[in-house]
Parts: C-alpha cells; structure tokens; sequence
C-alpha cells in the first residue's frame, strides 16, 4: 500500500514538473513594406514561430499570389527573393510555381527543425506594386497570406512610404481569403510610416490585408520599358497564338 502510494505521489510530482506542450504555429508575423520611388516594394518578413515537430518538421512554406488583378486582367508578379534566414543565419529554399501560388520552400528535406522558438526571415522585392487610380496612388498587400495551416497569434504590418508623403487614406481587413471584415486590426501614423497591427489571433486560413492611399506626384509612373513588359504581360499570350496559328512562329 505504501509503494503504491509513494508511485502514485511520483508520478502527480512528475506530471507537475513537466512543461506543457507548446502551440505549434506562428507567434508573431511581422511584415515590412519600403516603398520605392520607382512603384517597386520590398518586403521583409519576420516570422517568430514555436515548432514541435507536428507540421512544421523540415521548414515551412512561403505562397506568395502569383497573380494579380490590374483593368480586368490577371498579371503575374515580379519576384525577386533577397534573402532568407533561420535564426539568424542562411538557410536552403527553392521556389516554385503551384497554381496561383508562388511557393518558397525553406528547409531541408534531410533536416528536423528542433523543437522549439524560431525565428525566419524573408525578404524579397515586387516589381510595379503602387497602383495609379485618378484622385490618389496606393500600394495593396496581403500581409501574411492566407495559406497558413495554423494560427498566427500577432500579425504587424508597416509601409513606409519615401518621404514627403501625404496619406490620404488607409484600410485594412482580416479573415478568410477575400473577407471584408475590418473588425480586429488597429492602425496608427508614424512619421512616413503607417502601422496596422491585428487585435486578435489569426485562424488557420485566415490573414491580413493592408492598403494605404496617398496623394499622386510621389511615386514616378511606369517608365516605358516598364509600360511595355506590363502591355507584353497583357497580350503576349493572344500574339504568340495567333502567330502559331498563321504559322509565323
């Protein structure tokens, strides 16, 4: 009687000291939009995550929109990866396009992530990202994507405008892939900085989506190389069939 006592008080000792398990998922997501004179943006994205071998086990994967939508047509982002970190430190990635996604794998397939908090970074730059309406100019980013399998506890997101500025509006929305809502998410000024940071945890599936508005002048037009890849984008598809079917290529 006394054994079973003393191995029963060892093992409530034992399950008391244990630590609990940790929530595997993303911690923080914080994102850094530098907007360029020339309409190009760099994104850098720091994502501080706790793993504990469920999902994440060799890495995780990055899908970024491969497409985007300009006068009623799909045209595909210009990517361009600068760099990408685990713990401070160079890790192996490859990309990929998947559908509408374009897809940075970070890993490698023959190493396990210990468990634990861990920090990466991406970095990359879009091309032609500020979009040119009458009244204003404004840049449109989804923050953190929508194609996270768990939750993401805290999302920020920045976009710094060069400087002379002048914002004239603002929007930001969280949930599913298209929501509306702009329920959950707080905004604030900060010099040529503007800073929406969400109030609640991000479900599996669900993002953040930021927009700022500022007044025409700032952001110089799209050059005519530049006009001309976009045309090229828009129609090269049509030319390239009508001349395989007229036999011209």
């Amino acid at each position: 009687m006394k054994q079973a006592f003393a191995f029963l008080i060892a093992l409530i000792a034992l399950t008391l000291a244990a630590p609990a398990l940790a929530k595997e998922g993303i911690d923080k997501f914080d994102t850094a939009i530098v907007v360029a004179r020339n309409g190009d943006i760099t994104v850098t994205e720091t994502l501080d995550v706790t793993v504990e071998g469920d999902q994440i086990r060799h890495g995780i994967q990055r899908d970024l929109p491969r497409y985007y939508e300009s006068q009623g047509d799909n045209l595909p982002y210009a990517y361009h990866v600068l760099r990408v970190e685990l713990d401070g430190r160079p890790v192996h990635y490859k990309t990929s396009r998947k559908g509408n996604a374009y897809r940075i794998r970070i890993g490698d397939a023959d190493e396990l992530v210990p468990a634990g908090a861990h920090r990466y970074v991406i970095s990359y730059e879009v091309k032609d990202q500020v979009r040119h309406f009458d009244r204003y100019d404004e840049v449109y980013w989804n923050a953190t994507g929508n194609f996270w399998t768990f939750p993401i506890s805290a999302a920020r997101a920045t976009i710094t405008l060069p400087p002379g500025a002048h914002v004239t509006q603002t929007s930001a929305y969280v949930g599913s892939l298209g929501s509306s809502s702009k329920d959950g998410v707080s905004y604030k000024q900060s010099g040529d900085d503007s800073v929406f940071v969400t109030t609640r945890e991000l479900a599996a599936g669900e993002g953040l989506t930021v927009a700022v508005g500022f007044e025409k002048g700032l952001i110089s037009p799209p050059s005519a190389t530049e006009e001309g890849r976009i045309w090229w984008q828009r129609n090269g598809a049509l030319i390239i069939l009508v001349l395989t079917v007229i036999g011209l290529f």
